[in-house]
């Protein structure tokens, strides 16, 4: 079980990397607003359904204010934050943003939980974002306007909300019970994000051509349900930081999809720049 956890960051990391060009597809007819209440609404059908297969064979002890701190930190805030951001920051801007995920996890969990990792791992994690930083040399141009500047913000603070929440997890000292934690923290995080969108664009709309249900599904299924179930598995045995590595696979795992399925560009920089990530998860999950 153990060396089961110590892939599930790279699996969530290949998962969650499937979002943006999934999305894509779904986004000509319906906003990204309806996306979430989708992937909210479809992630807690599907872990109700696996916890009912399982027979209810394992319980979750946290208590409401731990579920309520995870619920808020690691999907309804950050879920609406980063859609409000992407209005402002293009994909590639908000996809190097994420390389900081690992290191703001990496400090909030040393001051919450007193977390230290190994040089090894330091290095490894540095080495990864180097490579984001050279994947991304071509596609990124900064721009210093205010609605630029507001939207990075938005995105930033999404990542620091993840970052709490992967520390979080460490904190409340996760022995089993990953699934029903799961399930309860998509019901809770439901009407949040329900009553948020429905504010915002008074509606929600009905995806109808077959592509766009299929990649919803595969949304929700995949990208929420069993991301964040695997998530949280890993989060019982491994540290937070190298959880929080998973942030580096997305947006190389995001370009690799994109250049298959949509036709996209993909250049000698990017392979670099993916092959030097890919190597820094290496280092990182060596033991010293």
């Amino acid at each position: 079980m153990k060396k089961l956890s110590y892939l599930t960051p790279v699996l969530t990391g290949i998962i969650w990397g499937s979002t943006a060009p999934l999305s894509k597809l779904v986004l000509h007819k319906i906003t990204p607003w309806d996306l979430v209440v989708y992937r909210i609404i479809i992630g807690s059908l599907t872990l109700t359904l696996l916890v009912k297969m399982v027979k209810g064979s394992e319980h979750s002890r946290s208590s409401f204010r731990d579920l309520l701190i995870l619920s808020l930190s690691g999907i309804a805030i950050p879920w609406l934050f980063y859609n409000l951001g992407l209005v402002y920051v293009n994909a590639n801007h908000a996809g190097l943003m994420l390389g900081c995920y690992p290191l703001m996890t990496f400090l909030i969990a040393y001051f919450l939980v007193g977390e230290k990792l190994k040089k090894l791992q330091y290095v490894g994690i540095s080495v990864g974002f180097v490579g984001l930083l050279i994947f991304f040399i071509d596609k990124v141009r900064i721009e210093y306007s205010l609605e630029w500047l507001i939207g990075a913000s938005l995105i930033m603070f999404s990542i620091f909300c993840w970052s709490v929440y992967a520390a979080y997890l460490k904190k409340i000292g996760l022995s089993g019970g990953s699934l029903t934690l799961t399930l309860k923290m998509f019901i809770l995080s439901m009407p949040i994000i329900l009553f948020s969108v429905l504010f915002i664009q008074h509606g929600i709309n009905l995806p109808r051509e077959p592509v766009s249900i299929s990649s919803l599904i595969w949304l929700g299924i995949f990208a929420s349900a069993i991301s964040y179930y695997l998530f949280n598995i890993g989060s019982e045995s491994i540290s937070a930081t190298i959880m929080a590595t998973s942030g580096l696979l997305i947006p190389i795992v995001s370009s690799i999809l994109a250049f298959i399925m949509l036709s996209e560009t993909f250049n000698l920089t990017e392979i670099i720049g993916a092959v030097l990530v890919i190597a820094g998860l290496v280092i990182t999950y060596l033991k010293n």
